[in-house]
């Protein structure tokens, strides 16, 4: 679901913004090392003390970031997924990566009532995102009707070494997860490596393991969906732990004078409307990712209602609104630190 259209100079600015550390002591963790992977800009930053080089974590995440996107992308046709939504309902041998990601994307539609669904392709593509053919005006109701008929996570079928969907033209895309579960895949790799003060960036999609000095955290940024040259605030990120952003302002069309975001919610079929950014906090990269897309589907009140039944998961909202605030949960409260012109505009959110 999160394909961005990039902007060089402002992803630089962004992540440089993100991935920053405090000016505090006199030891500090390395320059970003950037690169392209997935579709995105990724980049890696050790802390100071750690032992294992630059060179080589930089080497293991790109190594794991390139395996992944040839078994996971929709733009290579060559790929597992490529393979799947090429296959029609016939089976097809995936690689145990490719069954944990999946496994993994059902359930993430079965506790979200259906918000994520990662065989929401067609009704993508209709809206003439992720390669679909840009409609002149609204989608009709007909048309919505037919590509409804090909899209359900219940309908994938996926055993020990294959998966196969129940109907002809289903399409798979995991965009919505896919970035978090390849962050987690390189953490994993450079932590059996020997890492252990190192923050992984693969297009916003963050996990840190360590510190980058002994006196601090890992503080990243947490950007304004209005203005993408600044940020809201910044969180610090205890040992292990991941963030990941949805937002309005990655991809989007205007049809018929309206502007409609890339980010469609399954259950209704059309692009989700009235929340600009949503943030979150969560134990791995691949919870964060899923989460901020379920959480910006179902908006506020929903989401905090489905996260009290998954504790270790905050949350941060900005409806698309004026006045703007920020909603957060208590317990991302505790480590947001909101930038002056926006302390003001801070919510919590009491369950």
């Amino acid at each position: 679901m999160k394909h961005p259209v990039l902007n060089y100079g402002l992803i630089f600015c962004l992540c440089a913004v993100m991935a920053a550390v405090g000016c505090r002591g006199r030891q500090e963790a390395t320059p970003p090392r950037e690169f392209m992977a997935m579709g995105t800009l990724a980049s890696i930053r050790t802390g100071a003390d750690e032992m294992v080089s630059p060179e080589t974590v930089e080497r293991e995440v790109r190594a794991e970031f390139a395996d992944l996107e040839g078994r996971l992308s929709i733009y290579r046709p060559d790929s597992e997924i490529s393979r799947l939504n090429a296959a029609g309902t016939n089976p097809v041998a995936i690689s145990p990566a490719t069954r944990v990601i999946l496994k993994q994307a059902i359930h993430y539609g079965e506790v979200s009532g259906g918000a994520f669904d990662v065989t929401i392709g067609p009704l993508v593509r209709l809206w003439g995102f992720s390669g679909g053919k840009v409609p002149r005006g609204l989608p009709d109701e007909k048309a919505l009707e037919e590509a409804r008929k090909r899209v359900g996570f219940q309908l994938i079928i996926l055993d020990a070494s294959r998966v196969a969907m129940r109907e002809p033209g289903m399409f798979v895309d995991l965009g919505g997860i896919a970035k978090g579960y390849a962050v987690d895949c390189a953490w994993t790799r450079v932590q059996a490596e020997g890492g252990q003060n190192v923050l992984i960036n693969l297009g916003g999609n963050m996990r840190v393991m360590g510190r980058p000095a002994s006196d601090r955290l890992w503080r990243v940024g947490v950007r304004n969906p209005f203005d993408g040259d600044s940020v809201m605030g910044h969180l610090e990120l205890v040992p292990g732990q991941a963030v990941a952003t949805s937002g309005n302002y990655e991809r989007f069309m205007m049809i018929e004078g309206h502007r409609y975001a890339h980010i469609l919610d399954p259950r209704t079929s059309r692009p989700v409307e009235g929340m600009a950014g949503v943030t979150v906090l969560a134990p791995t990269a691949t919870e964060a990712d899923a989460w901020s897309t379920i959480l910006f589907i179902v908006g506020i009140e929903a989401g905090q209602a489905l996260l009290a039944d998954h504790p270790g998961i905050e949350a941060l909202w900005v409806p698309d609104r004026e006045p703007h605030e920020i909603r957060v949960t208590p317990g991302l409260a505790k480590v947001f630190q909101p930038v002056p012109e926006w302390r003001g505009l801070l919510k919590i959110n009491h369950p």
